[in-house]
């Protein structure tokens, strides 16, 4: 599979499973936890059920994908724990980042103390901002699902979006 965009190939083969059940976590990079990278694997998977977790994408996401990830599907899932996302501009603090190109976002929140802040055009749980002027045109948008549900656990959520920001939950 050839990115939509960039004119490289992107291995379609891969799958990332990414599991945090506690300890004390401090991820700083385009994105903090996740891949920003033109792999497009089939599949990411992020499972939080605790710990002390804070992301923060410099140029994405914190929690989630970004740049060129055509088609993939993003999977996160929080039960517990204390959990800070900052996403940079155009990305959100958990989901998408900036021109993520994912097929689909789905985030479930059902537990722990979450503080989620999306980049300039991001919503802070949910999509990212999918134009950017690098390319030729923006990219296709994404089925984005956000279920929270706090009914088993005790749940706390903040979500901020920064600047001319989307909705702060949603896309």
């Amino acid at each position: 599979k050839w990115c939509r965009y960039r004119f490289w190939l992107c291995s379609r083969r891969k799958k990332y499973d990414i599991s945090i059940s506690g300890g004390t976590i401090e991820a700083d990079g385009a994105t903090g936890i996740g891949i920003a990278s033109d792999s497009a694997p089939d599949s990411v998977s992020i499972k939080i059920s605790g710990g002390d977790v804070t992301a923060n994408g410099k140029g994405y996401t914190g929690i989630g994908i970004a740049n060129c990830n055509y088609g993939t599907n993003l999977d996160v899932e929080i039960s517990d724990g204390t959990v800070k996302a900052t996403g940079g501009e155009g990305g959100a603090g958990i989901g998408g980042g900036n021109c993520s190109e994912a097929k689909s976002i789905d985030i479930d929140i059902t537990g722990g103390d979450i503080t989620a802040i999306g980049g300039e055009g991001a919503a802070a749980i949910g999509g990212s901002l999918r134009e950017n002027p690098e390319y030729v045109e923006p990219a296709e948008n994404p089925v984005v699902k956000v279920k929270i549900d706090g009914s088993s656990k005790t749940l706390k959520i903040a979500a901020k979006v920064k600047g001319n920001g989307k909705g702060a939950i949603g896309d």
